[in-house]
């Protein structure tokens, strides 16, 4: 299944006619739209960190999302780009505490790429950087509340520019018609992400010789539950791309990277993973 949250329902009107999801009439504290056979459900959390974290965990907690989920946080930010261009976001800083968080980017995609920045209240100014900078009042707080279901490999953060500063500016039509403007972008997306967690579905996605190969990996890594998981979802992609992950898990033997000495080194062999199956 993949959970959709959007802070406002302006955001959410193009993808819940899209996926012709209805409304669930059980659910009074927030709005949660849904279509069991698209494999979709939508919340719409409020505006603000606080509404964010909570609505998202509620989600999460309430259909036990986990191994084979997928959060995805559409919307809009603002930011120096061009209006009405989608980022995916592959950096999320929280401007009140100063903790950034890192999206693991595991499934291609079309999207140029930004950090997005959250803050506590809509931005009246934003900066000129070198590398795009998007400002938004959920993504840090949803990351968050996500992460305690979720690995990083299972959460993206779709922005499209508003604005570049003058939020009073932008009304609720013209939030859902950049959303309508890139539904099928979008859809797209969640299409690729549905074909994963249907592969992760599958008991048969790993043959023997695969699982014999994996457990090595973990131990030769010294990987924790996350880091297997992450070894998994990587291998995995690789595999609904057609590439031969072993001949790169062959030559980091090779070249001598592995087996590796301590569970630090590991995580730094993984990094190295991510990129080359990439």
């Amino acid at each position: 299944m993949i959970y959709l949250f959007t802070a406002m329902h302006c955001e959410a009107r193009a993808i819940i006619q899209h996926y012709h999801l209805k409304k669930e009439t059980a659910q009074t504290r927030f709005p949660i739209f849904s279509n069991e056979d698209a494999g979709i459900r939508l919340a719409v959390t409020g505006v603000g960190s606080i509404a964010a974290a909570i609505v998202t965990g509620s989600v999460c907690t309430q259909y036990s999302v986990g191994y084979g989920d997928f959060l995805v946080n559409p919307g809009i930010a603002a930011g120096k780009a061009q209006t009405g261009t989608l980022f995916f976001c592959n950096q999320i800083q929280e401007a009140a505490t100063g903790r950034t968080f890192y999206p693991d980017l595991l499934y291609r995609h079309p999207f140029p790429e930004a950090a997005v920045i959250t803050c506590a209240k809509p931005v009246q100014e934003t900066a000129h950087t070198e590398n795009p900078v998007l400002y938004d009042m959920e993504a840090a707080s949803i990351y968050q509340a996500g992460a305690c279901f979720l690995g990083p490999h299972q959460m993206s953060f779709l922005k499209i520019v508003s604005d570049d500063g003058n939020p009073k500016e932008v009304t609720q039509e013209q939030t859902a018609d950049l959303i309508a403007r890139h539904i099928d972008d979008i859809s797209g997306y969640l299409d690729r992400l549905q074909k994963a967690a249907h592969k992760t579905d599958q008991k048969e996605d790993f043959c023997a010789a695969d699982e014999t190969l994996l457990k090595k990996l973990y131990a030769d890594m010294h990987c924790s539950c996350a880091m297997s998981d992450a070894i998994r979802q990587h291998v995995r992609f690789a595999l609904l791309s057609g590439r031969d992950y072993t001949s790169v898990i062959r030559a980091m033997y090779q070249e001598q990277k592995l087996p590796c000495k301590s569970k630090r080194e590991g995580k730094n062999r993984l990094e190295e993973l991510k990129r080359r199956l990439l």
